[in-house]
C-alpha cells in the first residue's frame, strides 16, 4: 500500500489500496474506504473544500453503514447537490452512529478530530463541539477530560437501537405514498420499487397485498408498521400529502420525491423539505437508493 493525498478530502494520510482498471480503492482517515473512477477524480479536482467534504461525508456514512467501499463515479459527483443531512437531530444521530463505529467496545473513549464533522455534512469549526455538547446535555454522551474525549452512555446505546427500529417499525419495510395514476406506474415499478430494494429494503404500497379492508385503515396500519415512508408528490396528490403528515406525526422519517416538471407546484408548507427531484424512472431509482443508503444505511434485505 502507498501513502497518498486523498482525492476527495485532500488529507495527506490516505493510503492507496488497490487498482481495479478504471478505478482504484483508497483508505482515508476522513472518508474511510472508497473507490473512485478517473473521470470522477477529474471532476472533484475542480471543487472547493466545502463540496469535497460533503462527498467525504457521504463516503464515510456509506462505509459505516455497509462496511463496503462506496463507488464514486462521474454520475455520483455530478449528482452532488448539497448536504443530505440538514436538521440538528439528523446530524446528531449521524455523529452518534459514527462514534459508535469508532468505539472498540461499550465504555471505550473516542477521541474526536476536527474533520469528524464530515459525518453530519458539517465543516471544521464550532458545529462539531455544539453537537457533542448537545448530546452530552441529552445524556447520550459523556465527556472525559475535554469535550473531544467522549464515551457513549447506556442511554446513547439505547438511542442507537431505537434508530435502527424506530417506534417498533419493521426495519425491512418502507411504505410508499403516491398517486396511482397510470402515468406514474413506471415511477413505481421501475423507479421507487427497485430503488428501495437496491438499498436493502422492501417497498410497500397500500395495493401491494390483496385485502378486503378499508383503504384508509390499510394506509394507517402500513405507515405505523414501516421503518420510513417515501412520498412522491408528483401530480400534487392530496392523499400523498395526508400520508406524509400522518407519518411525521407518528415519528416515521419521510423521504420526499417529485418529478422535475412538477417541482414548481409543490405545496407551500412542504417546500422547506429536501425533495429528490427526478427526471425519469432510472434517475429516480438511482437517486432514491443513494439517499436511503446515506440517511438510513443499508437495510437488512441484502
Amino acid at each position: 500500500m502507498t501513502a497518498m493525498r486523498c482525492p476527495i478530502c485532500e488529507t495527506e494520510g490516505a493510503v492507496y489500496v488497490q487498482g481495479y482498471g478504471s478505478n482504484y480503492e483508497v483508505n482515508c482517515p476522513v472518508c474511510k474506504r472508497f473507490r473512485i473512477t478517473s473521470t470522477a477524480e477529474t471532476i472533484v479536482e475542480h471543487w472547493d473544500t466545502s463540496k469535497r467534504l460533503l462527498l467525504a461525508g457521504r463516503a464515510r456514512r456509506h462505509w459505516n453503514d455497509t462496511n463496503r467501499p462506496m463507488m464514486v463515479t462521474s454520475e455520483t459527483a455530478e449528482g452532488m447537490d448539497g448536504p443530505v443531512l440538514t436538521s440538528v437531530l439528523q446530524k446528531q444521530d449521524a455523529l452518534l452512529s459514527d462514534i459508535a463505529s469508532q468505539s472498540r467496545h461499550p465504555g471505550s473513549v473516542v477521541n474526536l478530530g476536527p474533520f469528524d464533522c464530515v459525518i453530519f455534512d458539517g465543516a471544521p469549526g464550532d458545529e462539531l463541539g455544539y453537537h457533542v455538547q448537545s448530546m452530552v446535555d441529552r445524556g447520550l454522551l459523556q465527556a472525559r477530560r475535554t469535550i473531544n474525549e467522549i464515551v457513549i452512555t447506556p442511554q446513547g446505546w439505547e438511542h442507537l437501537e431505537q434508530l435502527r427500529s424506530p417506534l417498533g417499525g419493521n426495519r425491512s419495510d418502507i411504505f410508499v405514498a403516491m398517486s396511482f395514476k397510470e402515468a406514474l406506474r413506471g415511477a413505481w415499478e421501475d423507479g421507487i420499487k427497485p430503488g428501495v430494494a437496491a438499498a436493502g429494503y422492501r417497498a410497500k404500497r397500500v395495493d401491494s397485498d390483496a385485502h378486503n379492508d378499508k383503504i384508509d385503515d390499510r394506509i394507517i396500519a402500513g405507515i405505523r408498521a414501516c421503518y420510513a415512508v417515501v412520498v412522491d408528490v408528483t401530480t400534487q396528490n392530496a392523499g400523498a400529502y395526508f400520508e406524509a403528515g400522518f407519518a411525521m406525526g407518528v415519528g416515521r422519517p419521510v423521504v420526499w420525491t417529485v418529478h422535475e416538471e412538477d417541482l414548481p407546484n409543490l405545496h407551500f408548507d412542504t417546500r422547506q423539505f429536501r425533495h429528490i427531484v427526478w427526471s425519469n424512472e432510472l434517475d429516480l431509482c438511482a437517486k432514491l437508493t443513494t439517499h436511503l443508503l446515506a440517511v438510513f444505511g443499508r437495510g437488512p434485505l441484502v
